[in-house]
């Protein structure tokens, strides 16, 4: 693996101030199959991908240990009664020491009933397994989402009761997981694939899905919150997005909650792919109601493409971004990167574009936040090049104030500019370049074997850019403003 600098800018201070954003680059040696890294978690000692595909669908985990500041391969996770079809390697999330692994199956295809594994890692071995396996039924889709907290684990069966949805909850006791409620929804909000996101904070759960027909026609984004009080899980509160009239949707990851801040996206695809979605943040107020704030606006891009997948742990959350384009260049995965400053008030950090997103199309980047570490899914359908990416946030001031980065390796001038742009490499020689503006879209590249790049910049517009150059395994992003 990897470890590479992206510079990305506060897009709410003068481009003069900027952070260093390093980022970990990891790759299983032993899984090479199609849509590997479709599901990925991290915690502040290990990160993990999962590949379901692997030996016949029988699935199997990537297993990553921070050591030394770096990520180290430590192998493959499989379950002792994997079975082709399992599909084990969705659903994943970690807590610490404690890793949830879903194992949905092949959905109607097999007809067997799905599972979720809940593992103890130590010292970058497995040192005890636990299986998760509810009286649901076959083709349910139970395990394709998960998260875990503590001694509370939350698993989604978002194809249950006829594509209704369910969440099934389990509380460890005495060191063993029991399974303690199963929250459903009646058929009279039309219920369509609940269960399709779900996250933990203390005594809340959020469980996210769909409405159909809730005005007639179309589809409506849910999330439902759940709170433990007295033994009982019970439904506080509902969020509802705009309904739709979107004939065709899929699961989307869509809610997150992490103390007293909640983050709610939605994103709706239409058969045209005209995409129409937003994010919004809510915070927990003294009367224990969720109050929203104002909805994510990004400066460059449409609001409609956002909220497909997010994040949230701490004072960091992370928000999908995707766009139709009509070129192969051009067809736009953007990770938005932001931090809170008071209650439902969040800033934008920065932009992470993937390099390889032909597999995210259609369902999202997946991701997860803990602590000083962010992690993204990179899967792709070309053998082998499926991927992840671990983004270092220490240097935005988390819960580290270790130095973690280096001067920058490449100097643009002029900045701002208006005519020609010239790269500059102190040390390696870049071997490919691109600009893309800031909705992703890759304006100009090149492949170059130099250390001195002279780029002529005159037909742009004035605006914000981002000059992405890529060495011999690295990279930096830079941001730049054409003047007119």
């Amino acid at each position: 693996m990897n470890k590479c600098l992206k510079v990305l800018v506060f897009l709410c201070l003068p481009l003069s101030l900027f952070a260093q954003l390093p980022y970990w680059t990891i790759q299983s040696q032993s899984i090479t199959d199609n849509w590997a890294a479709a599901s990925v978690a991290i915690s502040e000692q290990y990160a993990v991908y999962g590949s379901f595909q692997y030996e016949n669908e029988k699935g199997a985990v990537a297993f990553f240990q921070f050591e030394n500041d770096e990520w180290v391969d430590k192998g493959l996770i499989q379950p002792q009664n994997s079975a082709e079809g399992d599909w084990f390697g969705l659903g994943l999330a970690l807590d610490g020491n404690q890793l949830l692994v879903g194992a949905p199956t092949d959905n109607f295809v097999s007809g067997l009933p799905g599972k979720a594994y809940i593992f103890e890692l130590q010292d970058g071995e497995v040192v005890d397994e636990q299986i998760l396996a509810p009286n649901i039924n076959p083709g349910d889709a139970f395990g394709l989402i998960g998260d875990i907290e503590g001694d509370l684990a939350v698993v989604g069966a978002p194809d249950a009761n006829n594509g209704n949805g369910a969440a099934v909850v389990y509380r460890k006791i005495n060191g063993i997981w029991e399974e303690e409620a199963t929250f459903t929804l009646g058929a009279a909000v039309n219920p369509h694939n609940f269960g399709a996101s779900v996250s933990i904070s203390g005594d809340w759960i959020v469980v996210g899905g769909y409405e159909t027909n809730p005005g007639g026609g179309g589809f409506r984004h849910t999330a439902y919150i759940y709170k433990y009080e007295n033994g009982v899980w019970n439904i506080t509160q509902v969020l509802e997005a705009a309904e739709s009239n979107s004939s065709a949707t899929t699961p989307n990851w869509n809610s997150a909650v992490s103390n007293t801040e909640l983050l709610f996206g939605f994103c709706y695809i239409p058969v045209n792919n005209n995409l129409k979605g937003g994010a919004i943040p809510f915070s927990l107020d003294d009367e224990d109601d969720w109050q929203p704030g104002n909805a994510f606006s990004l400066p460059g891009l449409t609001e409609e493409y956002l909220g497909r997948t997010v994040s949230l742990e701490g004072k960091f959350g992370l928000v999908g971004y995707y766009g139709f384009q009509e070129e192969p260049l051009d067809s736009t995965q953007l990770m938005t990167i932001w931090q809170n400053s008071g209650p439902a008030t969040w800033t934008e950090l920065g932009r992470f574009r993937l390099e390889d997103n032909s597999g995210s199309i259609f369902s999202g980047i997946r991701n997860d936040v803990s602590g000083d570490f962010a992690i993204l899914g990179d899967f792709s359908n070309a053998p082998g090049n499926s991927k992840a990416y671990i983004l270092d946030l220490r240097s935005f001031g988390t819960s580290s104030d270790q130095e973690v980065f280096s001067p920058l390796s490449v100097r643009l001038s002029p900045n701002p500019v208006s005519d020609l742009l010239t790269i500059e490499s102190k040390e390696q020689q870049i071997q490919s370049w691109q600009i893309f503006d800031a909705s992703g879209k890759v304006l100009a590249f090149a492949e170059r074997q130099s250390k001195v790049e002279n780029i002529d910049v005159s037909a742009f517009a004035a605006g914000l850019y981002y000059l992405q150059i890529r060495f011999e395994g690295g990279g930096e992003v830079l941001p730049f403003v054409v003047e007119r």
